[in-house]
């Protein structure tokens, strides 16, 4: 329980700072937190014209055609809460364009390099120089076993046309990996990545990428691993060409993934800047319950100002103006935790 003492010091203290006392620090205070201005009590607020609202203003009058001070000052109530109103929209549609400019980009904290990066230019461009590679590769390897689908499929014996080491190396580097994959096989084939492979197939010891490669040549080459796991060549051909046709598809999703996720952080570093000056009007997260809150007490106290206006003019131009059909109410409730 509060004792009397301290009561009557925090009664004291709390007489000490009662706001601003002249009308110019009354007018500075009435500008805090006008960050996105949408519980501004002046009317124009940063970002905003201030010809537009003078525009507006005159509009709504012109519009409303009020007489004597009580109708005009209702009249000015009315353009300020349409004012406030069209704020709140303007919020909402730049809420939304952020939310779309974002979208098909993943979250920062899925990609640990991404969410290692921070809103700088440097680490912005950085970003977009990675993805551009991730995606060259990606191309580059959906081209290569493609290229390795044709070539399984398409080598016939008797071919005099020389083909290309790298696909070649490529190719039997899969044709090892379906052979150790069997428990069953008949023997180890020596790895293509070792100097020695090609002594098999009566070529001195070297790279396979840079092997004079036939197609009769290749062709003794997958008869061997064929061999390996017991499979006839046709059949260890199909295999080879099915695998390497699922990786094939598997780059071809990888490459477009990448080129969507390129494009829309390419959208975005083009429009930070107007994007971070959007941002600055926005509220916090926290605070868009208010917002929703406010919006519904400006349409009330749009409609009540309306009602009570029209019956003023009503009655000036000596019109029996009964009570009101609707009563314009206001129910605030309590919760009993706040």
């Amino acid at each position: 329980m509060t004792s009397l003492a301290r009561a009557t010091a925090s009664r004291l203290n709390g007489a000490l700072s009662t706001g601003p006392k002249t009308a110019a620090g009354k007018a500075v205070v009435a500008r805090n937190a006008v960050k996105h201005g949408i519980f501004a009590a002046v009317p124009v607020v940063s970002g905003e014209c201030a010809q537009t609202w003078e525009a507006h203003r005159v509009g709504v009058l012109d519009s409303l055609q009020p007489s004597g001070a009580l109708e005009v000052n209702l009249a000015e109530r009315v353009a300020l809460t349409l004012w406030r109103l069209q704020r709140l929209n303007r919020y909402e549609a730049a809420a939304i364009g952020t939310a779309v400019d974002d979208a098909g980009l993943p979250p920062p904290e899925t990609d640990p390099f991404t969410g290692a990066l921070n809103l700088t230019a440097v680490n912005r461009e950085e970003h977009l120089k990675w993805l551009r590679n991730e995606y060259r590769s990606a191309s580059e390897s959906f081209t290569a076993f493609t290229e390795a689908v044709e070539l399984v499929r398409g080598v016939t014996n008797g071919s005099s046309e020389a083909l290309s080491g790298e696909l070649i190396e490529l190719i039997l580097g899969w044709a090892s990996g379906i052979v150790y994959e069997r428990p069953l096989r008949k023997f180890d084939p020596e790895p293509p990545c070792n100097p020695t492979f090609l002594t098999a197939f009566g070529l001195p010891p070297g790279s396979v990428r840079r092997a004079p490669w036939t197609a009769d040549l290749f062709l003794r080459a997958l008869t061997h691993h064929a061999d390996a796991i017991g499979q006839p060549l046709e059949a260890f051909r199909r295999e080879l060409e099915e695998g390497l046709h699922d990786r094939a598809g598997a780059y071809a999703r990888e490459a477009n993934r990448l080129n969507r996720e390129l494009t829309g952080c390419r959208r975005r570093q083009e429009t930070w800047h107007d994007r971070a000056a959007t941002d600055a009007l926005l509220p916090p997260l926290d605070v868009l319950e208010r917002i929703s809150k406010y919006e519904k007490h400006l349409h009330n106290t749009l409609t009540s100002t309306l009602h009570e206006l029209e019956r003023l003019q009503a009655r000036r131009g000596g019109a029996f103006v009964p009570p009101p059909m609707v009563a314009d109410v206001q129910v605030t409730v309590t919760h009993e935790h706040g």
